[in-house]
């Protein structure tokens, strides 16, 4: 793992974690996921990022099928590792909550939600939960078990402080469920900068590019079957996974690259006329962002996540998604207009908008905004009016 933070590992014993020499302090945050890898590790590299203020510790386990670094200039102050286990993981997360009394723990995907809100001496308005897609969004699994994932969703919301939803949809969801408060933190759509520049000349056919896991939620089969109705289009899908889903890509003329450096991830996207997303269901995907980036229209499918994220242009099959890629591109009008509609959909994912967002998360719960952007306590009054007062760490300005 590419961390430059102070990693911390934990024994396999349990209750055998090193002592850490750290003093009592504001503005701690504990970031647990089950799920460190791609999308949700690029995410808390941004959130650590976003608030270089703040003390941010991870409580991690990683996906073995994922590039697992963070991004550069993302340095928190520690790294802990989850074990495997349900008991082993919960009693981990009890133990470095205690250790390191963090003001807010920051859970993120579902089963870390389901551990940490589990915990009762977790209080809930310390928790901040993004669910980076909710479990009953998948499609992959029977109606039933989707309603099961949902009542156990409902439940939990009674014991989270904040929604920190990562996209729209994410947030729609929160409030239907009766979460009181929900933040929309959105991801961010960076200029791609360190690409060397594409050769001129060296493609007879424009290139239809997308990046991400051989998983059903990406939906690999939807790329084929455009893949195979595009021609005049060559398709590349930089990303590893389940084998037979890269033999069904294969089989219809898409070039699998297995996982990239991020130089040369950019350096494909320099090259690609058209960035293309296939998800079955979706949080926020950060790829497609990272896409828009570099400046590439997006031929994409229309699925509820991407329609609240205001994405042009969205095909419901294979076929016409092919074709939408087709037009796109080409230089021209129609290309013009999307880009310009897609720049409009994503004005707020920005790394200001990101970092507001996400100190109004972390500042909601046990404690309220005062009218100057300072925190205060419920039981406390406004530090505002206090004469000594200084605006902390997790209250903004």
């Amino acid at each position: 793992m590419a961390f430059t933070a102070n990693e911390v590992e934990a024994a396999e014993s349990y209750g055998a974690f090193p002592p850490l020499h750290i003093g009592a302090r504001t503005g701690r945050i504990l970031h647990v996921t089950e799920a460190f890898g791609g999308g949700v590790a690029a995410a808390i590299g941004d959130y650590v990022s976003a608030a270089p203020d703040l003390e941010h510790w991870l409580l991690l386990s990683h996906r073995p099928d994922f590039p697992v670094s963070l991004p550069k200039g993302a340095s928190p102050a520690g790294v802990f590792h989850l074990p495997d286990g349900y008991r082993a993981r919960r009693r981990a997360i009890a133990d470095v909550y205690d250790r390191l009394r963090p003001d807010r723990v920051h859970v993120h995907s579902s089963l870390a939600g389901a551990y940490c809100r589990q915990l009762l001496t977790i209080p809930t308005d310390d928790i901040v939960y993004t669910p980076h897609c909710y479990a009953f969004e998948r499609q992959d699994t029977p109606s039933l078990v989707r309603a099961a994932y949902w009542v156990a969703e409902r439940l939990l919301s009674l014991r989270t402080g904040v929604v920190a939803a990562c996209s729209p949809r994410e947030a729609q969801l929160a409030t239907r469920m009766g979460v009181s408060r929900v933040v929309h933190v959105p991801h961010i759509a960076l200029p791609v900068s360190d690409a060397p520049l594409p050769s001129e000349g060296r493609r007879q056919r424009p290139l239809a590019v997308t990046v991400g896991r051989l998983c059903p939620q990406k939906d690999p089969a939807f790329f084929a079957r455009a893949a195979a109705a595009g021609p005049s289009l060559d398709w590349v899908w930089i990303g590893e996974g389940d084998r037979d889903l890269r033999r069904l890509l294969e089989g219809a003329g898409v070039r699998v690259t297995g996982w990239l450096e991020r130089p040369e991830i950019h350096r494909l996207l320099s090259e690609a006329a058209v960035y293309v997303h296939t998800a079955a269901w979706e949080g926020a995907p950060l790829a497609l962002l990272e896409a828009v980036g570099a400046g590439l229209p997006v031929a994409a499918r229309d699925i509820p996540a991407l329609a609240a994220l205001g994405l042009p242009d969205l095909t419901a099959t294979p076929i016409a998604l092919a074709e939408l890629a087709g037009h796109l591109a080409v230089p021209g009008k129609f290309r013009d207009r999307h880009l310009a509609l897609l720049a409009e959909a994503l004005l707020e994912h920005t790394s200001a908008v990101q970092a507001a967002r996400l100190r109004q998360a972390y500042a909601l719960g046990a404690r309220s905004a005062c009218a100057d952007g300072s925190v205060s306590d419920q039981a406390g009054g406004c530090e505002c009016a206090r004469a000594d007062h200084g605006t902390g760490p997790l209250g903004g300005s």
